[in-house]
């Protein structure tokens, strides 16, 4: 073996103990505390689908969260890569803060008269992958929601009667504000790596009438892999609920995120070493070999935490004018992380750690690699691994983990109102860790 490959095995099997006696140490702050939402994930059974999105409607970056009490909506798309149309309905089911279906019947929570086609398509100018582009804006004219909460829309293949796709959205209530911050944890052991959230409930018009029937939930950029929940307040002041000890609820800071441009193909930039027509008529792009960043000091650079972009600096395109190309991933180990599964994650894989995007070892090359075909756009990506004993994501173990990374935190205020009978999303807060981190150490 040679003198390089070990000192890499051995310095991976360094940070991986690290990282899992740091994560031994949280889980007793934690007691048990948090909790790793499974029945959140937006699956896709029709491999032929790609590219689902869901945002608020003339807002690509958005998260899809609309009010109850507003003319809002929101635009979910999706493209066909069946070559031919294909007609779909959509379905939309209330569930739980669990993200559980409830046994409503839909019209308690959804009011419209229309029939549930999805009616806009068109049909790509791509030059290699043939597909149809559907989009749906909803809720529609004379369509409007009767609660808040957390909702999935269904839509299926009306051809088979088959489901092709679920999609997570939320409906807000309000009648509260959330007041937040974000610092570098005040535990030692962890200041250098975690970030934490210290947050205020204000209640001015007495909905929470039952403190107990509260349920706060954290995610970090748009996320439900990386979020915490079953937070406690520590004090109620009037109108004002407190949430002081939230020990338990760090978040490692992470990295920020690589990416790479393949909007324009003829253009070669940014992390893309090679473009090919291949003889199957796709386009291929190489990415640069990545290497890990756990060692190296952190760097401050421009991101999207994740996020997608399918427009250029110069140019517009229509959805359905961008082809797919086969995107080339690598990752240089030397050695394979037994024990160990490492996941490309990102918007690109739902922020989800799906096995899709899993990463396979080549030994002669000594390399993780990936495939998967991608439609055109500037990409935002990370590396993060999975223990195969025990479900635990780590998205350190490869990029390194520093306070200082600017990050998107969302909280999400659940009332399970003892009235309603329902989980009621009374708020959601979205606060970013650079203006407060910047905020608090210029200090």
């Amino acid at each position: 073996m040679k003198i390089s490959t070990q000192i890499t095995l051995l310095t991976f099997l360094f940070f991986a103990n690290i990282s899992l006696a740091q994560t031994d140490s949280l889980e007793l702050i934690l007691n048990d505390s948090t909790n790793v939402i499974v029945n959140t994930r937006n699956p896709i059974y029709d491999n032929k689908i790609k590219t689902v999105l869901i945002h608020k409607k003339g807002l690509d970056q958005s998260v899809p969260i609309i009010s109850l009490q507003s003319s809002g909506q929101l635009t979910l798309s999706f493209d066909d890569l069946n070559n031919e149309y294909r007609e779909y309905s959509f379905k939309i089911i209330h569930c739980d803060r669990f993200w559980q279906p409830t046994q409503e019947s839909e019209n308690e929570y959804f009011e419209s008269q229309r029939s549930r086609y999805l009616e806009e398509s068109e049909f790509s100018s791509a030059i290699s992958v043939e597909y149809n582009h559907y989009i749906l804006n909803f809720p529609r004219k004379d369509e409007r929601f009767l609660k808040s909460g957390n909702f999935l829309i269904e839509i299926t293949n009306t051809e088979n009667d088959s489901v092709a796709f679920i999609k997570r959205f939320m409906v807000v209530q309000g009648g509260i504000n959330v007041n937040a911050n974000i610092s570098r944890t005040d535990d030692v052991q962890f200041s250098d790596y975690r970030q934490q959230i210290k947050f205020d409930i204000y209640d001015p018009s007495h909905i929470i009438e039952d403190i107990s029937m509260l349920y706060v939930v954290i995610s970090k950029n748009n996320s439900w892999v990386f979020q915490c929940d079953k937070l406690k307040p520590s004090f109620v002041l009037g109108d004002k609920i407190q949430f002081e000890r939230t020990d338990q609820c760090y978040f490692e800071g992470g990295n920020e995120y690589r990416s790479f441009n393949m909007i324009d193909l003829k253009n070669i930039s940014n992390n893309i070493v090679k473009v090919e027509f291949t003889s199957h008529k796709h386009f291929s792009i190489w990415l640069d070999d990545d290497n890990p960043r756990s060692f190296l000091k952190y760097s401050s650079m421009e991101d999207l935490n994740g996020d997608i972009l399918f427009t250029g600096h110069n140019k517009t395109f229509k959805a359905n004018e961008l082809d797919y190309v086969d995107v080339h991933f690598s990752l240089n180990t030397e050695v394979a992380m037994l024990g160990y599964e490492i996941y490309v994650f990102g918007k690109l894989s739902d922020y989800q750690i799906d096995e899709t995007y899993k990463m396979e070892f080549n030994p002669e090359k000594g390399k993780y690699t990936l495939d998967i075909m991608l439609k055109q756009g500037y990409y935002n990506y990370q590396y993060v691994v999975k223990s195969i004993y025990q479900d635990k994501y780590d998205e350190g173990l490869i990029e390194g983990s520093h306070f200082e990374t600017e990050n998107d935190y969302s909280i999400f205020v659940y009332y399970h109102s003892p009235f309603d009978g329902y989980d009621q999303l009374l708020s959601v807060e979205q606060i970013n860790s650079r203006v407060k981190l910047e905020h608090i150490y210029k200090k």
